[in-house]
């Protein structure tokens, strides 16, 4: 079996963390960068997967990540940037650093579980959605929002047509209404899939990303229940 050479980059604490979960399982080499520069060198190896600490000393984690998309260091090499979710300019550097994956810090156990799964052995699960055509305000800052469209609903989750396909784990705000009732729904969301040409999901929705509802009121939860239901009548 040819095992998936996973990058971590950290403090100790950090590196800890990720060899705790990879080293439990034989599908996994692990390799580790205390810093930026040996980051830079290690991923000269082309690793399958790096998990790196944005805050990594000498240079930073995003800048690291950018000199392997954009740069040519690495450009298949799948890169997960840890960021602490609160700040929103961090997780905006990450974006435009081209990384794959934001990860909240601190790591868990669980979205380890889901990055390996879903980036290195294919592990996608795309639920039966309504296909609904909303306008949808959505952003990292809750006062920066843009406006796009769904293309479908469930009470878990909307998929949103764009062709600025966010990594997956970036947190963003939303806000839209559902038809007829009037009902204004607004919440947090993260990226949970994405839908392009490197990472084409579902074939028959448009390029955009999946959202998994986060922080949504039970009421809310219960409209967009309410309107599903009546779609389904229909």
């Amino acid at each position: 079996m040819n095992k998936k050479r996973v990058l971590l980059g950290g403090d100790a604490d950090f590196i800890a963390t990720g060899q705790d979960f990879f080293s439990n399982s034989e599908k996994f080499t692990i390799m580790i960068a205390e810093d930026g520069e040996a980051m830079l060198a290690m991923l000269e190896e082309k690793p399958d997967l790096a998990i790196v600490d944005i805050d990594l000393p000498k240079r930073r984690g995003d800048e690291c990540c950018r000199a392997a998309k954009e740069g040519g260091l690495s450009p298949a090499t799948l890169i997960a940037l840890a960021v602490s979710t609160e700040k929103r300019r961090d997780v905006g550097r990450c974006i435009d650093a081209g990384c794959d994956v934001i990860l909240p810090k601190p790591l868990k156990y669980e979205r380890l579980a889901g990055v390996a799964t879903r980036f290195l052995f294919n592990g996608r699960h795309i639920p039966y959605r309504f296909p609904v055509r909303l306008t949808v305000s959505y952003g990292i800052q809750p006062d920066e929002l843009t406006d796009n469209h769904s293309a479908n609903l469930t009470a878990t989750g909307i998929f949103l047509e764009t062709e600025k396909v966010m990594p997956v784990g970036t947190p963003l705000h939303l806000v839209f209404d559902l038809p007829h009732g009037g009902t204004t729904i607004e919440c947090t969301a993260r990226v949970a899939w994405r839908n392009n040409r490197t990472w084409r999901s579902a074939s028959l929705l448009p390029s955009g990303i999946g959202l998994e509802f986060l922080e949504i009121e039970a009421w809310q939860v219960n409209a967009i229940e309410e309107f599903l239901y009546s779609l389904a009548a229909t």
